[in-house]
């Protein structure tokens, strides 16, 4: 089993020299990021070794995308209620906080509302003292 036929046309147009190094290696990594589930397990390998060649960074590739902010909230609220979640790891620092306030909000939503609660009070708080 050989190489998808996409990467093929891709290789023959590098290596009749139509493309340089690294527009071979940017045409890979539109592959990989785009549509990494379309590929056969050889032919992701085949692109990961290249794209590590060319020094470009690899990205999600054989999971698909990201698993995104709002199944994170989500699967962080689920978590801390029942200690299971279905997300994957997240993968941006963005995906990370809201996973672990929404945990967070989970686990002790007693706490979470006293603390914006109070928040407020002493927002009335203050307001009244300014009015005087």
């Amino acid at each position: 089993m050989g190489l998808d036929r996409r990467i093929q046309i891709l290789e023959s147009a590098f290596n009749a020299g139509q493309l340089d190094e690294m527009q071979y290696a940017l045409g890979l990594k539109k592959f990989y990021d785009r549509i990494p589930k379309q590929f056969d397990a050889g032919s992701l390998r085949y692109m990961e070794t290249k794209l590590n060649e060319a020094g470009l960074p690899l990205t999600d590739g054989r999971q698909g995308k990201s698993d995104g902010l709002l199944a994170q909230v989500t699967s962080g609220l689920l978590e801390g209620f029942t200690t299971f979640g279905f997300a994957d790891e997240p993968d941006t620092s963005t995906e990370k906080i809201a996973n672990s306030l929404s945990h967070l909000v989970g686990l002790a939503p007693g706490v979470v509302v006293q603390a914006l609660s109070g928040g407020a009070a002493a927002t009335a708080l203050v307001a009244r003292g300014m009015r005087r």
